[in-house]
């Protein structure tokens, strides 16, 4: 029997892996601490994915197109450094930062699909205990008690993030976790693939923002409406009875606990809701990001706006929270409007064209503009660069 073809070393593989299995570890133990210690094997993680596909050499197109658009990119943030006035030196260092998140997915994307199947399927195992801790970590945070669960911090208001730094990063990793979940329970159609989806949607539903709603109620459409034929009658029965079971349940703990923080969420929503004219309501719809961006396009008039055209503007100060937006700020309306299309580029090209895949990509993009970090985080990475590759393998594909 002829051996494998490997594409990415062994040595290469094992020790990517391992940092990939670690994530989840210094996630708990920047929350616990206070510190962003995940930064550290995250950074890892993109310099060993690089090395693996720079080792295959230059003629992977895609990384082509990487290498292109960083060039350009270096230029760009070089000549906004000198062109622009009042740049501080911290300020393009920070920017830098942000520009390896960017480029962060891509990387890890190229390198992931680069596996041979039996480096993908062990692989998947890493990839899947992480999303499973990720979601356990948001469901049990109301038993933990600790501050730094919570998604608005110590504000009363109701959301837990669970072991996720940035509550804004957590539903990007809610959105891979409930649709992977639900591909699994299509797939094999087990009670314990059900339970685990109805984790998800669980920890969605647990955050407290409109992306964690909005998450969970299109997953729950896409798998039970969307593949209505492919669910047994049992199984929306079975989950008909558990939700009843767990809303009598937890009903004592609701009024001692969820209710009041529920309250003081809905006086937050009432007292931001400036008219109840259209604007008045879409302004709460996007938490005044609108007004961020009203701002700092006031701001940049001081520089004739050129920020709009080469960017270079200090996103980690002074950001709008729409990922467009950012990016744009970052590079500029033309260099950054190429990228944004590049990162959704890499993600609809190679997802299947089935109506699940397109329904995630849409809820991708408006998670772009109500909760941002999508585009400008590389939490997800990993996770979102997986999905897509074990979406689109013929011998392990997530089917729908």
């Amino acid at each position: 029997m002829s051996k494998p073809f490997c594409k990415i070393g062994g040595g290469n593989y094992q020790f990517t892996s391992l940092i990939i299995f670690s994530l989840v570890f210094f996630d708990i133990l920047s929350v616990y601490l206070g510190y962003r210690l995940s930064i550290v094997p995250r950074l890892l993680l993109i310099f060993s994915c690089l090395v693996g596909v720079l080792s295959l050499g230059i003629k992977v197109s895609d990384l082509k197109v990487i290498c292109c658009l960083l060039a350009v990119v270096i230029i760009q943030q070089c000549a906004s450094y000198m062109i622009l006035p009042n740049m501080p030196v911290t300020a393009v260092i920070e920017n830098f930062g942000i520009i390896i998140k960017i480029f962060s997915f891509p990387v890890v994307l190229l390198w992931i699909e680069k596996l041979n199947t039996k480096q993908l399927l062990s692989l998947k195992k890493i990839i899947y205990f992480s999303i499973i801790v990720y979601c356990i970590s948001i469901v049990i945070s109301p038993l933990l008690g600790w501050s730094s669960l919570h998604t608005y911090g110590e504000t009363g208001r109701f959301g837990y993030k669970g072991i996720i730094n940035a509550g804004n990063e957590t539903a990007m990793v809610l959105l891979i976790a409930c649709f992977w979940t639900g591909a699994n329970y299509l797939q094999e159609k087990s009670f314990f693939s059900l339970l685990t989806f109805s984790l998800m949607i669980l920890a969605s539903l647990m955050l407290g923002t409109k992306g964690g709603m909005l998450i969970a109620i299109t997953s729950l459409l896409g798998v039970f409406v969307v593949n209505f034929n492919k669910v047994k009658l049992y199984h929306k029965i079975f989950l008909g009875i558990l939700i009843f079971s767990l809303t009598l349940y937890l009903a004592r703990w609701f009024w001692d606990v969820l209710y009041p923080m529920l309250e003081v969420s809905y006086h937050y929503f009432t007292s931001k809701l400036t008219s109840t004219s259209f604007y008045g309501y879409f302004n709460l719809l996007i938490s005044g990001r609108d007004t961020k961006l009203i701002s700092i396009i006031s701001q940049l008039e001081i520089a004739n706006y050129l920020h709009l055209l080469l960017g270079g503007w200090p996103v980690s100060l002074f950001m709008v929270e729409m990922d467009y937006f950012d990016v744009i700020l970052l590079f500029g309306l033309p260099l950054g409007s190429l990228i944004f299309y590049f990162y959704f580029y890499l993600v609809f090209s190679r997802l299947p064209k089935t109506a699940m895949h397109s329904l995630f990509i849409v809820i991708m993009v408006i998670i772009t503009f109500l909760a941002g970090h999508v585009v400008l985080s590389m939490l997800h990475a990993p996770l979102l660069a997986a999905y897509i590759v074990l979406s689109n393998n013929r011998e392990n594909r997530l089917l729908y």
